[in-house]
């Protein structure tokens, strides 16, 4: 039996996987693991790992994985079987493009922020917006994307507000 090889994963640029583990499989003594890698899910390649359950590295890209069980009998019989594939989903985010600085006047309304460029990437995008009086950042506020462009920036006497930073 190849066994069930589970969940599918997204996740972010420069992270590592999950290990990938199969439930169900055969456990002989005398069978051998291949584990195998695909960027498209057809074309497959041996990846010359031989263990039960495997950790991919950091992926560049989506990633397909499967993994095969191979055994011989003792009359000389070789069956392999494989799993069912999986797929390792990289979601690049891009953060997009807001409007440039703004000097304004103390006790003066900042014109409000707006997205010049959309943010893009797998899945609900948030946003998280930051102010700050110096470089160090102190204020995080969460705000759904349906309110998020434009931003009215609050009027606070200067030099208490010096800068927004979006962080998505």
């Amino acid at each position: 039996m190849p066994g069930t090889l589970t969940n599918d994963q997204t996740i972010c640029e420069g992270v590592v996987p999950g290990a990938l583990t199969v439930t169900g499989g055969s456990t002989y003594v005398d069978q051998t693991y291949d584990w195998y890698a695909s960027t498209n899910g057809s074309l497959w390649t041996d990846l010359a790992v031989h263990s039960a359950s495997y950790t991919p590295p950091v992926p560049t890209s989506t990633m397909y994985y499967k993994r095969t069980i191979t055994r011989t009998s003792l009359v000389d019989k070789t069956c392999v079987v494989e799993t069912n594939p999986i797929k390792v989903t990289l979601n690049h985010v891009y953060a997009g493009k807001i409007t440039d600085n703004q000097s304004v006047c103390e006790g003066s309304q900042p014109l409000a922020i707006v997205e010049q460029e959309s943010a893009t990437g797998a899945g609900v995008l948030t946003y998280q917006w930051w102010s700050s009086r110096t470089i160090r950042l102190i204020l995080p506020l969460l705000v759904p994307r349906s309110q998020i462009i434009p931003l009215q920036v609050p009027l606070l006497p200067l030099p208490t507000l010096k800068e927004w930073l979006p962080v998505r």
